[in-house]
């Protein structure tokens, strides 16, 4: 299975969290694509930052296309554009979309676009301690008493009205 990692990493924060889904990811035996490990950045300083940006959005683009699934770390209602973007990709193109969100930041308000945009919305501490790997690939939704329909591990209490 081919996994695109989505995900901010301008903090140190950021990048410990991602660090610890990276690890899980290889951990699992699943193909990685990481975006910031690319071979792009690894010559980005040999190119002007226009060029770079072109080809690093299209090497990322054609990950997405060939991935299986997209995973991503989103941090709430004003987390990264860029993986907001990736999740919205990952729709468009039909590929199902597995959103972890940060234990400290599970009950605060989410995009409605990046939440229902994903195939399920989990905390981080599930994915890095559940053995069952294939728990986001449950199809069966169901509707509440409430008319509204859940999807199975899915982010709970979040409204954004």
């Amino acid at each position: 299975m081919k996994v695109y990692l989505a995900s901010p990493f301008f903090n140190k924060k950021e990048k410990e969290v991602k660090e610890k889904v990276r690890q899980r990811i290889i951990e699992l035996g699943w193909e990685l694509y990481d975006p910031q490990a690319s071979s792009a950045n690894s010559i980005a300083w040999e190119q002007t930052n226009s060029d770079w940006g072109i080809n690093t959005f299209k090497k990322d683009c054609n990950a997405i296309l060939d991935c299986d699934y997209v995973v991503a770390i989103d941090w709430g209602l004003y987390g990264d554009c860029g993986t907001a973007w990736e999740i919205g990709a990952a729709y468009a193109l039909n590929k199902p979309a597995l959103v972890l969100v940060p234990d400290e930041t599970f009950t605060i308000p989410h995009s409605l676009m990046v939440v229902n945009g994903a195939k399920n919305c989990i905390a981080i501490s599930r994915f890095l301690t559940d053995n069952n790997a294939e728990f986001f690939l449950d199809d069966n939704y169901y509707v509440s008493e409430h008319n509204e329909i859940i999807k199975p591990h899915f982010l709970y209490g979040i409204e954004q009205k």
